[in-house]
């Protein structure tokens, strides 16, 4: 069955963080692997063709093996970071897979289809990206999982069946991935451990950057797959990365009951002062 919750998937939205220099060009190709990392056109999965008509970016995926479609996405921007109206993603048979409405006020309605066309689950986010409530579906049409944020009763709610319509009892609909101790686990490690002053030590003018890494929390609390989303360099990426790869083991995020593996994107500010 699918394994699809309010949690937004990189694949899903297949939003990946590119230089605005290089997607502000139009009829720009670029090629991806299977986990939409940037490789070779000799060695790519996906590619992708970013447009622009009017005030509309667009961004249209394909496989490479088939030359059909894969995604359709718009967007309101030349980075490709506002999506808007209507974006979808295919089966490679030509079935839809996804489909998400973006509204002019920010909020979202989505749909997630089994390849046979069946409605695997339907969704709606907040303007502020907040999982209002979300049905999810056997592929025979009965439900398997109703959510939602009961605003009586301030919390979420759960109420998941098995394929006969039994309730099942003490089901995990979502968890992020995170250290024992959460975030503020997570973020006295990297207090702890950031060399704050790497980017004045190998000479980076005054200023602020912000470095963003990305890497995956494996089903068995594992980090792997760390790779920069930025190249500001002086060292400031290298040492992000050097810590992330010292991090202890995670707790492994959950989705809809099972252990996931699941992408993170780590954001880290430094800043270099004329005090020095």
């Amino acid at each position: 069955m699918k394994n699809s919750t309010c949690i937004r998937s990189l694949c899903f939205l297949i939003s990946l963080f590119m230089s605005a220099s290089l997607i502000a060009q139009t009829n720009t190709i670029k090629y991806y692997d299977s986990s939409w990392d940037d490789v070779s056109k000799d060695s790519a999965f996906y590619y992708s063709q970013f447009t622009k008509q009017d005030t509309v970016y667009t961004r249209t995926s394909y496989w490479v093996r088939s030359n059909k479609v894969k995604s359709i996405n718009s967007y309101s921007d030349s980075s490709f970071d506002k999506p808007k109206g209507l974006s979808r993603t295919f089966y490679e048979n030509g079935s839809i897979e996804d489909s998400v409405y973006y509204t002019p006020t920010g909020s979202e309605v989505a749909y997630n289809f089994y390849k046979s066309g069946q409605l695997a689950d339907s969704s709606v986010y907040s303007d502020r990206g907040d999982c209002l409530y979300a049905r999810h579906y056997y592929e025979n049409g009965n439900l398997w999982v109703n959510y939602y944020y009961s605003t009586t009763q301030k919390k979420e709610i759960t109420e998941a069946y098995d394929i006969t319509g039994k309730k099942i009892n003490n089901f995990i609909y979502k968890r992020q991935s995170s250290l024992p101790g959460g975030v503020a686990d997570w973020s006295m490690f990297c207090r702890k451990n950031l060399n704050p002053d790497v980017p004045v030590d190998n000479g980076a003018p005054v200023g602020t950057y912000k470095v963003k890494i990305s890497f995956t929390v494996n089903k068995d609390g594992t980090i792997s797959s760390i790779r920069a989303l930025t190249h500001l360099g002086y060292g400031m990426e290298n040492e992000v990365i050097r810590i992330i790869k010292k991090s202890p083991n995670w707790l492994p995020a959950i989705e809809l009951n099972e252990i996931v593996s699941s992408r993170k994107i780590q954001p880290v500010m430094f800043v270099v002062s004329g005090d020095r």
